[in-house]
Parts: C-alpha cells; structure tokens; sequence
C-alpha cells in the first residue's frame, strides 16, 4: 500500500485589494461558465472600485488550496421581516472545475455563515437556477431548505426609468 499525498488544506479569507487580477479572472469564469460572455465584463479595475476598495458593494471572500485562489463567495447583508433577522444574501459561489469536490465550496459557504453570525446574522439565503444539480446537491447536504421561488430583475433601462419616478 503506498501512501498517498495528504490533501492540502482549503484557506478562506477576505479577498486583498492587490487580487484585483484574480478575483477578475474568477468572476469572469463564472459568468462564463457554460454560457455566451456577461454583458459586462468584470475588469481588475472594476473588482478593485466595487469589492475590494474602501467602500465595497459586499462581502468577498476567496479560497486558496495549494497556494493558489480557486473560488470566491460573495455575500450582501438583508435583513428578512418573515424571521426578524439579518443574515447575509448570497451572490455568487464559484470554484474553478479542477478544485471541485474538495470541500473548497463547503468551506466558502461555512466563512460566509460565521461571517453573517459575527455580525448578528442568523441566516445565509441563495438561490440556485434551474438545472443546476451540482449546487442543488450541495443545498440538500448542508440541510439547506428548499424554498420555491421566482426571482425578478430589473436593469438596464427599465432600471432607469424606474429610478427616474423617484424624482416626480
């Protein structure tokens, strides 16, 4: 029997201001993942101005397993009437394909619910899209409950002209 190489640790940590590059790559790898290219493509300077500057848009966290980012997670804070809490809504969960199935997604999601707790949180909600058996899966194992819903989007123009009613 040979004794095979031990598997190395997934590290979770905020995101550096200096892995504007990588976070970028990351983002884009999502977003393109099986699919036609975003709309907008994320840019390194893009993740520096809205995640990784002073003031950004949500929480970031990244994943490092052999010395290397190989996922991220994103999490907004929400505060939800129905449970009388906060928590964190998630955004995106990515692990590149060659790290999957190593608890990198495990230990994304597990940071990003200690991090909705530090700050009085007590729930993490996502969504998954239709198809998507592999998140699915994960739902179902973590004891996540299954809620049906519809979700809704307004951008782009009609985003526009929804916030121009606003000015009378």
């Amino acid at each position: 029997m040979t004794a095979g190489r031990a598997a190395s640790p997934v590290r979770v940590r905020a995101a550096r201001a200096d892995e504007g590059e990588a976070v970028a790559a990351l983002i884009n790898a999502l977003n393109t993942d099986g699919r036609a290219s975003p709309a907008v493509p994320m840019t390194a300077e893009m993740a520096r101005r809205d995640l990784l500057g002073p003031s950004p848009w949500c929480t970031l966290l990244v994943a490092e397993l052999d010395g290397a980012l190989v996922g991220y997670v994103t999490g907004q804070r929400i505060y939800d009437t129905a449970h009388a809490s906060g928590g964190l809504l998630l955004g995106d969960l990515y692990v590149v394909p060659k790290a999957r199935r190593r608890g990198v997604g495990r230990a994304l999601l597990a940071r990003l619910a200690a991090e909705a707790r530090q700050g009085g949180g007590r729930f993490v909600w996502w969504g998954v899209e239709p198809g998507d058996d592999a998140a699915l899966s994960l739902c179902l194992r973590l004891g996540a409950q299954i809620e049906p819903i519809l979700g809704a989007l307004v951008a782009d123009y009609p985003f526009d002209r929804l916030a121009e009613e606003a000015r009378g």
